[in-house]
């Protein structure tokens, strides 16, 4: 289909773009086809555990000329592979099965087809989201139990994705309720300019209940940046 036929296709103003860096957020991903125009939204689908970017993104635009800017990216190369671009049509119908990991719908919602292998993404059928009585793709906290436990002497969490701005009293303030709170934390640093990595050790002194409580705050937002943590299995040498 034609980047013109395929804008008039319905009107549509949504385009589903794949294959985009892992490592963009929303703000990135805005920037890069608000070039096309207008954007009115946009929405990414997330790791469920590490709250990291699938690399696919559905981008709203305000008007056609946007759609049709978008589309013609199709191809075009970001960070060393190629993007693949096309118009992501809404379909309203029963209960669709998430990718993956997700749940299925209970009921009426609206679902995104990214069908397989059309995008190089691989598994999944579709993406659902809303919809009366389905499941949200959002991840929500998690329980506890959803949650694996940490190794024996596991000495803490590695929090990522932190907002340059957020001290080390500030994350040992978030942490807080963890267990008996943290031992110590530590923010990696830039050894140049000494700023922030986004990157953070919270120590809770082999603590499990700490450790697997600092586990559930995966996904949750700490200065407008959400957070993604892992155990550390070891004290990284020099540290």
């Amino acid at each position: 289909m034609s980047v013109a036929a395929a804008a008039a296709a319905g009107g549509c103003l949504k385009v589903c773009a794949a294959r985009l860096p892992t490592s963009w957020d929303k703000a990135a991903t805005w920037r890069h086809f608000e070039k096309c125009g207008r954007v009115r939204d946009v929405f990414l689908l997330m790791d469920w555990w590490t709250w990291q970017s699938k690399g696919v993104g559905f981008i709203t635009f305000e008007d056609e000329q946007g759609v049709k800017a978008a589309l013609a990216l199709d191809g075009s190369e970001l960070e060393g592979q190629k993007i693949r671009v096309n118009l992501a049509v809404d379909k309203v119908g029963p209960a669709w099965k998430a990718d993956g990991k997700g749940g299925k719908g209970t009921g009426k919602g609206a679902s995104y087809s990214y069908g397989k292998g059309k995008y190089g993404g691989g598994g999944g059928s579709g993406y659902a989201y809303g919809g009366k009585g389905g499941k949200s793709a959002t991840a929500a906290p998690m329980a506890l139990a959803d949650v694996p436990a940490p190794e024996a002497g596991c000495p803490g969490v590695l929090v990522k994705g932190l907002a340059f701005s957020a001290t080390e009293d500030e994350i040992r303030q978030h942490f807080a309720s963890c267990g008996r709170g943290p031992s110590g934390v530590r923010l990696m640093k830039d050894k140049r300019t000494g700023e922030s990595k986004g990157k953070a050790f919270v120590d809770f002194d082999q603590d499990l209940s700490g450790s697997h409580a600092a586990m559930r705050m995966t996904g949750q937002s700490l200065k407008g940046r959400r957070m993604a943590i892992e155990y550390v299995r070891s004290r990284p040498a020099g540290e």
